[in-house]
């Protein structure tokens, strides 16, 4: 393979040494979206209310109506606050029924053990074990 040569006409296109060792050609930093739905909803969230007597922020606003709003039973508004205030809880995934799961692994070890079928032919190594399960 024929090494490439070089081009000193493209050399002479770059711009050498146009930044200093630790300056950055882009000293601001990218410009912020302001197309965005959620810049634009927070930039107006920390607004003042012009309707609000007591000059309170969209913000500040929100809070107090999502508290009363569960206050007065509404479950969506409450759990909105317990989420905020704890975190989301955590959903638990398990098997309701490990004799079931078991039998189910046994079903597969049978299905897989002599197989005639095309795609377990094909394999390498097909299933050889499947491990019973024993959670308690």
């Amino acid at each position: 393979m024929e090494k490439r040569k070089i081009n000193f006409n493209s050399l002479k296109n770059l711009d050498v040494g146009k930044w200093k060792p630790g300056q950055s050609g882009n000293p601001e930093g990218r410009p912020p979206k302001k197309e965005c739905l959620t810049s634009l909803l927070r930039e107006e969230i920390e607004k003042k209310c012009q309707s609000d007597k007591k000059g309170r922020t969209w913000k500040e606003l929100i809070v107090l109506t999502t508290l009363e709003l569960a206050i007065k039973g509404n479950s969506v508004a409450l759990r909105e606050i317990w989420d905020r205030i704890d975190g989301k809880l955590a959903t638990p995934v398990g098997i309701a029924d490990i004799e079931q799961l078991n039998e189910c692994i046994d079903t597969l070890k049978e299905i897989f053990k002599d197989s005639e079928n095309d795609n377990y032919n094909q394999s390498k190594e097909g299933i050889k074990s499947l491990p019973t399960v024993n959670y308690q």
